[in-house]
């Protein structure tokens, strides 16, 4: 298994929607160190079997098949819907990237800087 940090995962089942995706984070100069896997089941053999390299982001359709929905008790801290047109799905990934892989931080940052 690859050892260098991964910042983001995709998790798509359609090759049409990865291509496009892949375009759109390397447009916006966000696809720097990226992994990429088809289903839910391979997304957590990837988070769990990988030596606690997690993403910063993970990008996923919620109606994936083989994918555990208990996302929030693992961990997960808000969910953002994809949008179907083009240009919005540009602009979101342009968002995205701004806020979650430069300001965001796990939760437990902010009561170890409390304390």
């Amino acid at each position: 298994m690859n050892s260098e940090p991964v910042e983001l995962m995709l998790v798509e089942d359609n090759a049409s929607d990865e291509e496009l995706t892949l375009h759109v984070l390397q447009k916006n100069n966000l696809a720097n160190r990226i992994h990429v896997v088809r289903d839910g089941a391979e997304a957590l053999e990837f988070l769990f079997g990988n030596s606690g390299n997690v993403p910063k982001l993970i990008l996923m359709d919620l109606k994936l098949p083989l994918l555990i929905r208990a996302c929030y008790e693992l961990g997960v801290n808000s969910y953002i819907l994809k949008p179907v047109d083009f240009i919005q799905f540009t602009e979101c990934v342009r968002q995205l990237g701004l806020y979650w892989l430069l300001f965001n931080e796990p939760a437990g940052c902010y009561s170890q800087q409390r304390a």
